[in-house]
């Protein structure tokens, strides 16, 4: 038996209105021209908390999409795309304290430590990339909430 679902996580992340694709292909990403988040089955994972954790991650890329808030370009420059991964990264672990999902912190912590390398030159970029992810993480939530209270009007 492979790794199950969580109905309650997975009405979370329906309700943000993201399109989510799951095939056999193994990589987890967003897709910015289709507006697609694309997912490896969840029995793939480990623990149902790496495949949320993911799924949060690619989230906040989503969101940030040319729909929703619209400040990650398609092509960008290698500065830019790590400063992306960063606020991606963080917001995942924002939503999963906020959804009850245990944070890899140590694939996290790893994650972050890449990208900041790659952007060393700016020591103020952390609190830049958690207000960012902060933005993406609030404005989702609104997303939610939206989406739910409209769902128990119909209902």
């Amino acid at each position: 038996m492979g790794t199950q679902s969580d109905p309650a996580l997975d009405a979370f992340f329906a309700a943000t209105g993201a399109e989510i694709i799951t095939s056999d292909e193994p990589r987890a990403y967003f897709h910015p021209v289709k507006d697609i988040i694309h997912m490896p089955p969840i029995a793939t994972f480990f623990e149902a908390s790496r495949y949320y954790g993911v799924l949060g991650h690619e989230t906040v890329h989503w969101d940030f999409g040319p729909k929703r808030l619209d400040t990650q370009k398609v092509n960008c420059n290698k500065r830019a795309y790590a400063f992306n991964e960063l606020v991606a990264e963080i917001g995942a672990c924002f939503l999963g304290v906020q959804l009850g999902v245990q944070p890899d912190f140590d694939q996290s912590a790893a994650y972050v430590k890449s990208w900041l390398r790659a952007l060393k030159d700016d020591k103020d970029l952390i609190f830049k990339a958690a207000a960012e992810a902060q933005k993406a993480v609030d404005h989702i939530n609104a997303v939610v909430s939206g989406v739910s209270s409209k769902r128990s009007e119909a209902a």
